[in-house]
């Protein structure tokens, strides 16, 4: 079956991640690569593939988990992986969670237990947030990588994967993001 891409966005709510489709999904898992960023993750059978882009080049890959449009307008269930360069020189992943929108309100720590190497088994940190609604966000941060230049001692490129679900699908969901959490690979030329 063919892929083509749709210019849209996945709205995790107070997180708007500039994303782009693939309009057709299969009963088959998605293998795809951000070969700038050295991420290499799954989306699970049945599930869109959504491109995160920026003006000038894909930054990660996600999915929605309730229906098929990547677009997300209403903030549904979804999750993804973005990247980028680490330029505000951040020391380690739980400073680059300080000012994301999922942290407001709950302070980020080491992730312990199957998440503490989530993202591609780097060291991730992570945050939580509940609202009273019922929807849950959830921010995982890893980083890698040396500074082309070798003069800067912080990580080159910070990771971040985006969850946002409901207390009612929480478990259901948990399920999917961490089937996608075990298949993320940074390769070694990133670390």
């Amino acid at each position: 079956m063919g892929t083509a891409r749709v210019a849209c966005s996945i709205l995790l709510p107070a997180v708007l991640v500039a994303m782009c489709a693939v309009s057709r999904s299969s009963a088959q898992t998605s293998a795809s690569e951000v070969p700038d960023y050295g991420i290499r993750a799954t989306i699970p059978a049945g599930l869109p593939v959504c491109w995160g882009e920026s003006a000038t080049h894909v930054h990660g890959v996600g999915t929605v988990l309730f229906g098929s449009d990547c677009e997300n307008k209403n903030g549904g269930p979804a999750f993804n992986i973005w990247a980028d360069g680490n330029t505000e020189f951040y020391e380690n992943p739980l400073y680059t969670l300080v000012d994301h929108p999922t942290c407001a309100g709950s302070r980020p720590a080491w992730a312990e237990g199957d998440w503490a190497n989530a993202i591609g088994g780097l060291k991730t940190a992570i945050c939580r947030t509940e609202r009273q609604s019922g929807e849950i966000e959830i921010a995982l941060a890893a980083q890698a990588g040396k500074w082309p230049d070798d003069q800067v001692d912080s990580p080159y490129i910070n990771y971040t994967v985006n969850f946002a679900t409901t207390r009612i699908r929480l478990n259901r969901d948990v399920e999917v993001l961490n089937t996608f959490l075990h298949s993320i690979v940074i390769s070694a030329a990133e670390r």
